[in-house]
């Protein structure tokens, strides 16, 4: 629950259902697939010792009263569990005990901490809220199966669970009452009110939801002597006992997704909500990403040439041969300054597929072999000198120019994404000059962004003894986006046009009316050039994407932004969207004006964002890749008053996962392309009024 006052307290909600059938109550409810296939939940293992173990480790190890736990079981008669089970320990996980455990808990007060833990069937249904499932015809609702699904029960669809999660984070005790005579969630009307919100799909906050595996996928269980456990359970409690007591969300879930990888490569565990939240805590990390360690090989036993790290970053996120990554422990905070005593081990990359590299260590003598592990966040620390933007300093003083070099070098300029070229200013990147008021003035060689420069960020006094260290920052910045906007296999073709998929951009019929009443109305829309299009600001747009292919591919739409950021738009809640073969998917967008761009915009200065539509196969997440806009990160790097290299590798390029590659080349050989990206331009005009929506 969300910001309340005094001690918080912990309470768990924990479910286990291994036993969907009951011989004595026949069925009454049948369920149905889609070609007319009767439904069967088969008897699962390990979910009632999920729940049992979960018990253990909150009661003893982190102090949870065992008042506070509810558990809700459907055990397997005659089987035997790692504790016993007395009648009247827990109650049947019917459809409507699990929505009522769902609620706030009684005694439970705003600040608390509520763990909620679900072992059993999941499983996919026709919408029920086809209006709010983005539009497009063939959505489905993801759903949690009750132990009553086929004797009078309901699906505990997503947006219910949503609504539940969200309810309890406010301190709502009574959400809704359920209908018995309809195969709908509780009161309908308020659910559809508050999913129009879509607080879930695009803003949770306030929890966090950990899934064992895509929709797709099966969540595999795993036998430790005579007992049987789910696999996401097992590594949940492995690490939760081996690992540091405090850890944010997400280094959680990528210690979790590595482990459980490493044992079975075809689940991949997701994560939705407060990402950056410390598990069972209100403390949050800063918002950094970096590559992590999928895999180590660090036997002792081995030559030092045998040992390796696996990455997870490859061609896709732009990962570079021959760049070099420090292996930080799995705990580490990136959000603060990185020692190098910090740093456990260095490598360099020497092999680089899709979505996945392979390192070797250097500096041999000073790695802490015991302590990589998976999970661990791998950081940028060199880019080979041929894929390093190339700063040129334009001036004509020898004195002026001598000084602007050696200030330079002092700051290790060259460190990681640039490298000043010092010859001329031939194949450079970036020119830096000093304009008329004495301010340092960063011309782009395309010219393609060099007016939003002037416009994103504050003038830096060349004069100024600090700015040199803000210089180099912006710098890195944009050398990330740029590379980031230009990020392409080169098997693709330009553009929208694909081999893998087709994009269509147009308006839809209706628009969409919002919470408070406002409409957002369909744009209208003018294609200026092939893949670029021009349309009003809040008006809403759609772009749809056909799998062409003869097989699934996970699909990602970033959008780099006029205020030189890069924001994942889709998905909402998950890493990348499988979009079967020959599926066709339709998202929904309106665009706004940066508030630092909207005086330029109403001047003529063009704002167009970039829509980057990802594919891949497999499936691969994006989330590296992910920037701030440039105002943006200098706004926080000025409020957080951080100190020379503290942020080097973090808010502005330390987001990271890439080396951003200029040139992916194709695994020779491959009959497939396995990746592919699409680029949509749009061009935003602004509106005369000064009432954007919030």
């Amino acid at each position: 629950m969300d910001k309340g006052k005094g001690v918080p307290d912990k309470w768990a909600v924990l479910i286990g259902i291994e036993y969907y059938e009951h011989p004595a109550q026949p069925t009454t409810t049948p369920r149905y697939g889609h070609l007319g296939n009767k439904i069967e939940y088969k008897t699962l293992r390990g979910c009632v010792n999920d729940v049992l173990a979960v018990e253990q480790y909150l009661v003893d190890t982190i102090n949870v009263n065992p008042e506070h736990v509810i558990k809700l079981l459907a055990p397997e008669p005659g089987r035997k569990y790692l504790s016993q089970l007395p009648p009247g320990t827990y109650r049947r996980p019917t459809y409507d005990n699990i929505v009522d455990a769902l609620k706030v808990p009684e005694g439970a007060k705003q600040g608390d901490f509520v763990y909620v833990h679900f072992s059993g069937h999941g499983a996919r249904a026709t919408t029920v809220f086809p209006e709010l499932k983005d539009r497009s015809a063939n959505d489905e609702d993801q759903v949690l199966v009750p132990s009553d699904i086929t004797r009078g029960g309901k699906y505990i669809r997503d947006l219910e669970i949503g609504i539940l999660l969200q309810a309890m984070t406010r301190g709502i005790p009574e959400v809704y009452k359920s209908d018995p005579q309809l195969d709908l969630p509780g009161n309908i009307d308020r659910i559809m009110h508050w999913g129009r919100q879509r607080p879930w799909m695009q803003a949770p906050q306030g929890f966090v939801v950990l899934a064992a595996c895509e929709e797709y996928q099966k969540a595999h269980e795993i036998y430790l002597g005579d007992h049987s456990h789910g696999l996401l359970t097992h590594v949940l409690l492995s690490i939760l006992r081996n690992g540091p007591v405090e850890v944010s969300s997400q280094a959680f879930y990528e210690g979790i997704r590595a482990r459980v990888q490493d044992s079975n490569r075809n689940q991949t565990p997701y994560l939705i909500g407060d990402k950056d939240r410390f598990f069972f805590s209100d403390k949050l990390r800063s918002r950094v990403h970096a590559l992590t360690v999928n895999r180590a090989c660090v036997d002792r036993r081995k030559e030092l040439i045998d040992r390796w790290v696996r990455l997870a970053g490859g061609k896709l996120h732009g990962v570079e041969e021959l760049s070099e990554y420090a292996i930080l422990p799995w705990s580490f905070d990136l959000g603060k300054r990185i020692e190098e005593t910090d740093i456990i081990a260095r490598v360099r990359v020497t092999e680089v597929m899709t979505g996945e590299s392979i390192a070797s260590f250097t500096q041999t003598d000073r790695v802490l072999w015991e302590k990589i592990v998976e999970g661990c966040p791998a950081v940028l620390q060199q880019l080979p000198i041929v894929k390093k933007s190339t700063v040129y300093f334009a001036i004509t003083d020898d004195k002026v120019k001598e000084d602007f070099e050696r200030d330079w070098h002092g700051h290790d300029g060259n460190r990681t994404w640039l490298h000043l070229n010092e010859n001329g200013v031939k194949d450079t990147s970036f020119t830096v000059s000093i304009d008329k008021s004495g301010n340092f003035e960063i011309r782009e060689r395309s010219g393609n962004f060099t007016q939003a420069i002037r416009n994103a960020v504050r003038p830096l006094p060349a004069a100024a003894p600090d700015n040199m260290r803000a210089l180099i920052r912006r710098l890195e910045h944009l050398a990330r986006f740029k590379m980031t906007k230009a990020l392409a296999n080169p098997g693709s073709r330009p553009g929208t046009s694909s081999a893998l998929i087709s994009i269509k951009v147009d308006a839809p019929a209706e628009g969409w009316e919002l919470p408070s009443g406002q409409k957002v109305p369909p744009a209208e829309i003018k294609e200026w050039m092939a893949g670029a299009y021009e349309l009003d600001e809040e008006k809403l747009f759609r772009v749809t994407i056909q799998n062409q292919s003869d097989r699934p591919l996970g699909c990602a739409v970033l959008n780099c932004g006029a205020e030189l950021g890069v924001e994942h738009l889709f998905p909402p809640r998950e890493p990348y969207y499988r979009l079967r073969e020959g599926e066709t998917k339709k998202t929904y967008f309106w665009m706004q004006v940066a508030p630092e761009l909207r005086a330029p915009a109403k001047d003529g200065v063009a704002v167009v964002d970039t829509l980057k539509i990802f594919v891949c196969d497999p499936p691969r997440s994006l989330d590296a890749l992910q920037l701030q806009g440039l105002g943006e990160m200098e706004d926080a790097v000025t409020r957080s008053g951080i100190s020379e290299r503290s942020h080097d590798l973090e808010d502005l390029l330390g987001d990271l996962g890439t080396s951003w590659l200029r040139h992916c080349i194709p695994t020779p050989g491959a009959q497939k392309a396995d990746w592919e990206t699409a680029d949509v331009r749009i061009r935003i005009r602004p509106l005369l009024t000064e009432n954007p929506f919030p």
